[in-house]
């Protein structure tokens, strides 16, 4: 019986250092240390897609797109747009490709390697040190015309054309800024 318990414990001990080896591949904890996966709570959803003005023809990118959820709540409101989700983590990169059954481009990759040139509406739900990085690319890339809807943390050095606060939102997302470009 000592045989079989030790050889179980064994086995376990193989199998979480499997699996630990396998996400560290995938990046999912670079990903928890750099932007946690937080989901953007129902209440913020509808004013984030007021807020965004997605028009036909629009091209909407969706930075850090997690499970998809935003891009699934943008396209009820509009499916004549194209919408690009970007995420780095594997595992709700997948949530967002069964959510979103091929409605959406999705892309798994590092969102400082997305190109933004097409982008004519861009959603983030990214922390500061991400907000700073991608503040010179929008500058650079996004079209006139474009728009930036950023939840919770602004661009360090614009400022909004529009901040609100997210009335039915948690405290983790109780902020909005747009930007116009």
């Amino acid at each position: 019986m000592n045989v079989l318990l030790a050889t179980g414990t064994i086995l376990l001990i193989v199998v979480l250092a499997l699996f630990v080896a396998v996400m560290g591949a995938h990046g999912y904890f670079m990903l928890r240390n750099r932007v946690p996966y937080v989901v953007l709570p129902d209440g913020a959803t509808m004013t984030v897609a007021e807020k965004l003005g997605v028009r036909d023809g629009d091209v909407v990118y969706d930075l850090g797109c997690g499970d998809g959820r935003v891009i699934a709540a943008l396209r009820s409101g509009n499916s004549k747009a194209r919408y690009i989700g970007v995420e780095n983590n594997w595992v709700v990169w997948g949530l967002a490709v069964r959510r979103l059954r091929g409605k959406a481009r999705l892309i798994r990759g590092e969102i400082s390697k997305a190109n933004l040139q097409e982008a004519t509406r861009v959603f983030a739900y990214l922390g500061p040190k991400m907000m700073a990085e991608l503040e010179p690319r929008f500058e650079l890339e996004l079209p006139r015309g474009a728009r930036v809807v950023s939840v919770q943390f602004p661009l360090p050095n614009r400022k909004p054309d529009k901040e609100m606060e997210l009335a039915g939102s948690a405290s983790h997302a109780a902020r909005l800024y747009i930007y116009n470009y």
